[in-house]
């Protein structure tokens, strides 16, 4: 599947196309990272806020991460809960005391070429996941190889 065909499944909504560090990409993949941190900058308020206007932001109803910059990189298509300001967790990359705009993360609906993190088959190292969301992750990757 093309990045075209996970844009395809929105349904006419607009679309957030943001990179991520393999490790945030990997948490959000695994369900263990909820949110995406964008800091505080003329570059975010332009590009997530409505004019600039910092009580208005643009009506994003997804978003479409990917893990590097060329067609076959992997990538994953979620719908938004909402994009707030807030402080952000540290064990997700925020600074303590900083704040962020908060992309929070509602469900994913499509991933593609995301093999290179099924890494979750084998024993999982620091990642406390309990058998539900173990087998969640696992039917999820299981589907994506057929």
């Amino acid at each position: 599947m093309q990045t075209s065909q996970l844009i395809e499944s929105t349904a006419g909504g607009k679309i957030l196309h943001l990179t991520l560090h393999k490790l945030w990409f990997k948490m959000i993949l695994q369900e263990k990272k909820t949110e995406e941190y964008r800091d505080i900058n003329k570059y975010w308020l332009n590009r997530l806020t409505v004019r600039g206007n910092q009580s208005e932001f643009k009506k994003f109803t997804h978003v479409l991460f990917k893990n590097g910059y060329n067609k076959a990189a992997p990538s994953m298509l979620f719908s938004i809960k909402e994009i707030d300001y807030g402080q952000g967790h540290t064990n997700w990359g925020a600074v303590s005391g900083d704040w962020y705009f908060v992309i929070k993360l509602d469900k994913c609906l499509k991933f593609e070429n995301c093999e290179k993190f099924n890494e979750i088959d084998q024993k999982p190292s620091g990642i406390n996941l309990n058998s539900h969301e173990r087998k969640k992750i696992l039917i999820r990757f299981n589907h994506q190889s057929n």
